[in-house]
């Protein structure tokens, strides 16, 4: 008789890797993928500050409790369900988070592995994989198109070559 262990719940930013130009937000996600009931979370993110900043959180499916503090480098969230009981195994959205772009690098988003878990109405801890993400500041370049030109209507000049009103357009001008 062979028995299979169970494969881990696993907690992921959506998107990843996430981008946005200096002093602008971007908007990233924290999602758990459960295997098993999950009461409760605890996250304690790091990233690099000369990079990026988390500037706000908003709870997900764990709403009771749900808080951020802020600590330079690193916030920590938590939250618990509203009704008290563990959610089913399924997909389930921990946390919304705003990211300033502060200026041009790479910055990890790690979550710390010695003060990041998640719960069971037990008290007991959920094994889970927690996968890092990654931020990128992009720097501007004048007269070099961005991404901006994926998210406007037809025809709309870029905000930073007007001459430019296509993504054909700008992947032939060198842009992103």
């Amino acid at each position: 008789v062979s028995v299979t262990a169970a494969a881990a719940s696993e907690v992921s930013f959506v998107p990843d890797p996430s981008s946005a130009l200096p002093g602008e937000t971007a908007n990233v996600s924290i999602w758990l993928d459960s295997t098993e009931g999950v009461f409760s979370f605890d996250a304690e993110i790091h990233f690099d500050p000369a990079v990026v900043n988390i500037t706000d959180a908003s709870a997900g499916d764990f709403p009771m409790g749900f808080g951020m503090g802020h600590y330079g480098n690193y916030v920590i969230l938590g939250g618990v369900t509203s009704d008290f009981n563990d959610k089913p195994a399924g997909h389930w959205l921990i946390a919304n988070l705003t990211l300033k772009a502060e200026s041009a690098g790479t910055s990890p988003l790690n979550f710390n592995p010695s003060k990041t878990y998640l719960g069971n109405q037990n008290g007991k801890r959920v094994p889970a994989t927690w996968n890092n993400g990654t931020f990128t500041c992009g720097e501007v370049s004048p007269g070099i198109c961005c991404l901006c030109c994926l998210d406007c209507p037809p025809g709309t000049p870029c905000e930073y070559n007007p001459e430019i009103h296509t993504q054909e357009e700008c992947t032939a001008a060198g842009g992103l």
